[in-house]
């Protein structure tokens, strides 16, 4: 008889239910303060699921699909951006590298928000999201 999540899967696989007897979240960071940026991700079957958030108000900016297309070597990706945001130039590079990285289809939401931010806030802003980036594919 095999352990198994409140779900009905197996304990020892990460199901994607969320359910803390069989999933953990497992999230990383970068930065400080209000430029900080927070990671989790978390494995649905064989594909991933990645937050990103972070400045003053953490929100859904973005959508970023990757697929890979293993026959050709590339990366298939669809973005949806909301109106006004710009979310999309850090989250694409991150999922698209992790999706290259695992082989996995990656969702990636991704919303990172300073109020009246600065160009070099801005900045800031980009160059730690790109090392969040590393942090997370150091995870895989």
């Amino acid at each position: 008889m095999s352990d198994e999540c409140s779900c009905g899967h197996e304990a020892e696989k990460d199901c994607g239910c969320g359910s803390e007897e069989c999933c953990e979240d497992n999230c990383v960071s970068y930065g400080e303060g209000k430029y900080e940026i927070i990671a989790c991700f978390n494995a649905i079957g064989d594909d991933l699921v990645v937050l990103i958030g972070g400045g003053e108000k953490p929100h859904a900016g973005c959508v970023v699909m990757c697929e890979p297309d293993k026959a050709k070597g590339k990366v298939t990706t669809s973005v949806h951006t909301f109106t006004t945001h710009r979310d999309e130039v850090v989250a694409t590079p991150i999922a698209e590298e992790l999706c290259r990285k695992t082989g996995a289809k990656v969702v990636c939401v991704c919303g990172i928000h300073v109020e009246k931010a600065t160009k070099k806030e801005i900045e800031l802003l980009v160059k730690n999201a790109n090392e969040l980036g590393k942090k997370i594919m150091k995870s895989f």
